[in-house]
């Protein structure tokens, strides 16, 4: 997993639009929100918009980082990923409402994103608002979602290849990924 350009950050600031967006929507609904934001991304722009790595979990992707940014606001996560002031930062920014419902605690600084991740985010978030936890689940599980093995990585080419994603922009996001790969070594 490349985590060399993951900036929890930017991510935060993400979720916290998407949540401020949707009014306290359920994780599932946040995280699917994110991956077609992530899905369109990759393909429209040829890179990843949140850095973030898709599990294929039961329910649909789930983005790893981001997941663990949530457990450590929630008191659920206990790993030294970003360490104290990590978990600080996550308990400033989100709360966990029983488990299931996300709630921002500030308003998202939106300097954090460009515009185009911002249309992403928007489109997303339209296309999520209204729809059932079966709903999402049966539209997120798609041909990259099938590709993966379960609590497994998904593949950002399968992904981008899901979201209607051309030969053209797979060939650009595949030397784009791989550009990335190198820079983080």
């Amino acid at each position: 997993m490349n985590t060399a350009f993951f900036d929890y950050e930017k991510a935060m600031q993400a979720l916290l639009y998407v949540v401020s967006e949707l009014k306290a929507p359920t994780l599932h609904q946040a995280f699917k929100a994110l991956y077609f934001a992530e899905q369109d991304y990759l393909g429209n722009y040829g890179n990843t918009m949140l850095g973030d790595t898709f599990i294929k979990m039961e329910a649909g992707p789930v983005p790893s980082r981001i997941y663990h940014l949530v457990q450590m606001a929630d008191g659920r996560y206990n790993g030294n990923w970003l360490g104290t002031l990590g978990i600080q930062y996550a308990k400033q920014n989100i709360e966990v409402i029983q488990g299931k419902r996300l709630s921002a605690l500030v308003a998202p600084d939106l300097d954090y994103l460009a515009g185009t991740e911002k249309d992403c985010l928007d489109k997303a978030i339209a296309f999520c608002r209204n729809r059932s936890f079966a709903d999402l689940k049966s539209l997120s599980h798609d041909a990259a979602w099938d590709a993966a093995d379960m609590n497994r990585e998904m593949d950002r080419l399968k992904i981008a290849e899901a979201g209607g994603a051309d030969e053209s922009a797979l060939s650009y996001l595949g030397e784009s990924l791989a550009n990335n790969d190198y820079c983080s070594l």
